[in-house]
Protein backbone atom coordinates (compact mmCIF):
# COMPACT_ATOMS: atom_id res chain seq x y z
CA UNK A 1 0.00 0.00 0.00
CA UNK A 2 3.05 2.76 0.52
CA UNK A 3 4.54 1.89 -2.75
CA UNK A 4 0.63 2.83 -4.50
CA UNK A 5 0.61 5.58 -1.84
CA UNK A 6 3.55 6.96 -2.71
CA UNK A 7 2.35 6.82 -6.61
CA UNK A 8 -0.78 8.46 -6.29
CA UNK A 9 1.15 11.55 -4.70
CA UNK A 10 4.04 11.48 -7.18
CA UNK A 11 1.11 11.37 -9.81
CA UNK A 12 -0.24 14.67 -7.91
CA UNK A 13 3.38 16.59 -8.32
CA UNK A 14 2.97 15.56 -12.00
CA UNK A 15 0.30 17.17 -12.37
CA UNK A 16 1.45 20.17 -10.15
CA UNK A 17 4.85 20.30 -12.27
CA UNK A 18 3.54 19.73 -15.83
CA UNK A 19 0.67 21.36 -15.42
CA UNK A 20 -0.12 24.47 -12.66
CA UNK A 21 3.72 25.79 -12.43
CA UNK A 22 3.76 27.17 -16.07
CA UNK A 23 1.02 28.88 -15.35
CA UNK A 24 2.14 30.16 -11.91
CA UNK A 25 5.65 31.40 -12.46
CA UNK A 26 8.38 32.14 -15.30
CA UNK A 27 9.21 28.45 -16.10
CA UNK A 28 9.30 27.55 -19.59
CA UNK A 29 6.17 25.60 -20.36
CA UNK A 30 8.50 22.53 -22.24
CA UNK A 31 10.66 22.30 -19.38
CA UNK A 32 8.05 21.76 -17.10
CA UNK A 33 6.08 19.78 -19.09
CA UNK A 34 9.12 17.68 -19.64
CA UNK A 35 9.44 17.22 -15.71
CA UNK A 36 6.06 16.63 -15.29
CA UNK A 37 5.82 13.82 -17.76
CA UNK A 38 9.34 12.66 -15.78
CA UNK A 39 7.15 12.63 -12.52
CA UNK A 40 4.15 10.90 -14.14
CA UNK A 41 6.90 7.80 -15.59
CA UNK A 42 8.07 8.21 -11.42
CA UNK A 43 4.43 7.61 -10.09
CA UNK A 44 3.85 4.75 -12.88
CA UNK A 45 6.94 3.11 -11.53
CA UNK A 46 5.69 3.25 -7.49
CA UNK A 47 2.42 1.72 -9.01
CA UNK A 48 3.87 -0.96 -11.03
CA UNK A 49 6.38 -1.68 -8.06
CA UNK A 50 3.80 -1.72 -5.08
CA UNK A 51 1.77 -4.34 -7.40
CA UNK A 52 5.13 -6.40 -8.20
CA UNK A 53 6.09 -6.15 -4.14
CA UNK A 54 2.56 -7.37 -3.63
CA UNK A 55 3.10 -10.39 -5.84
CA UNK A 56 6.48 -11.07 -4.51
CA UNK A 57 5.28 -10.78 -0.61
CA UNK A 58 2.49 -13.01 -1.22
CA UNK A 59 4.33 -15.67 -2.45
CA UNK A 60 6.58 -15.91 -0.25
CA UNK A 61 3.70 -16.42 2.60
CA UNK A 62 2.87 -19.17 0.75
CA UNK A 63 5.92 -21.37 1.72
CA UNK A 64 7.06 -19.25 4.84
CA UNK A 65 10.33 -17.82 2.78
CA UNK A 66 11.51 -13.99 2.65
CA UNK A 67 10.29 -11.83 -0.25
CA UNK A 68 13.69 -9.84 -1.20
CA UNK A 69 12.87 -6.98 -3.43
CA UNK A 70 15.60 -6.62 -6.39
CA UNK A 71 18.09 -4.43 -5.49
CA UNK A 72 19.00 -2.84 -9.05
CA UNK A 73 15.32 -2.23 -9.14
CA UNK A 74 15.92 -0.12 -5.94
CA UNK A 75 18.55 1.48 -7.03
CA UNK A 76 17.42 3.09 -10.38
CA UNK A 77 14.59 3.96 -8.89
CA UNK A 78 16.70 6.19 -6.48
CA UNK A 79 19.14 7.01 -9.44
CA UNK A 80 15.56 8.21 -11.38
CA UNK A 81 14.48 10.17 -8.06
CA UNK A 82 17.53 12.14 -7.71
CA UNK A 83 18.00 13.24 -11.37
CA UNK A 84 14.45 14.27 -11.31
CA UNK A 85 15.18 16.56 -8.38
CA UNK A 86 18.24 18.12 -9.86
CA UNK A 87 16.20 18.88 -13.31
CA UNK A 88 13.84 20.42 -11.09
CA UNK A 89 15.92 22.84 -9.03
CA UNK A 90 17.90 23.90 -12.18
CA UNK A 91 14.65 24.58 -13.80
CA UNK A 92 13.35 26.79 -11.52
CA UNK A 93 16.57 28.76 -11.04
Amino acid sequence: MAWWRTGIATAGVALAVGGILPKLSDVARDRAIALGAGYGVLALCFIVGGSLRDSLSRKALEPGSFSRFPAWTVTLITVYISVLIAFTVFALF
